[in-house]
């Protein structure tokens, strides 16, 4: 919990400043079209799609910023300072479909698949007979058996994100950056049963 409030707080005090400037645009367009800057939680979207409109922005021009592999990266990293835990890749795991990822998921200190806390796998390229929604699937909670020996937790993020082509990387939407996906996974790995 500590670490979480530091990253969280880290986060806010960096973006304190961004923030206030985004807040007084969207008073000011608020303010124009309704003759009111007090913006609601409601008004918060429908105001930035207001905003994007008047500059411009291209979401095919702002994929070229986002390609998959580094995004993914990128995220994963934040997720292990965050939590304090690493990742894995299973190179040698089994899978559905050759473009299935396995991920361990490990304490922050410890390289011995051994010890997993759980596993992951992202399923995030479209296919024939698939399930289409961006969405994550619990496997096999975690829970003790009888004999008090725990079974480890595994889930799957399911995405349909475009796949590379011509040589050229997979690259994302803005709105496909995010990945709350693997919060989710995440919440399914680390909660802890102790009978199902």
């Amino acid at each position: 919990p500590e670490q979480v409030e530091k990253f969280l707080n880290d986060l806010v005090n960096r973006l304190k400043s961004q923030r206030d400037a985004d807040l007084t645009t969207l008073r000011a367009l608020k303010r124009q079209e309704e003759s009111s800057e007090e913006l609601h939680p409601w008004d918060i979207s429908y105001f930035t799609r207001v905003h994007k409109a008047t500059l411009g922005v291209d979401e095919g021009e702002l994929q070229q910023y986002f390609p998959l592999d580094h995004v993914k990266g990128q995220i994963l990293d934040i997720y292990e300072e965050l939590l304090d835990l690493k990742f894995l890749k299973v190179e040698d795991a089994e899978v559905w479909h050759p473009d299935v990822e396995c991920y361990a998921v490990m304490p922050a200190n410890d390289s011995n698949l051994d010890n997993a806390i759980g596993y992951f796998y992202f399923d995030i390229y479209p296919r024939e007979g698939k399930y289409s929604h961006q969405c994550v699937y619990p496997l096999r909670p975690s829970y003790n058996l009888k004999n008090g020996q725990r079974v480890k937790p595994a889930c799957v993020n399911i995405g349909n994100l475009s796949r590379g082509t011509d040589g050229k990387p997979s690259m994302l939407r803005f709105r496909e950056g995010t990945w709350n996906e693997l919060q989710l996974s995440c919440d399914l790995i680390l909660t802890r049963l102790m009978f199902i």
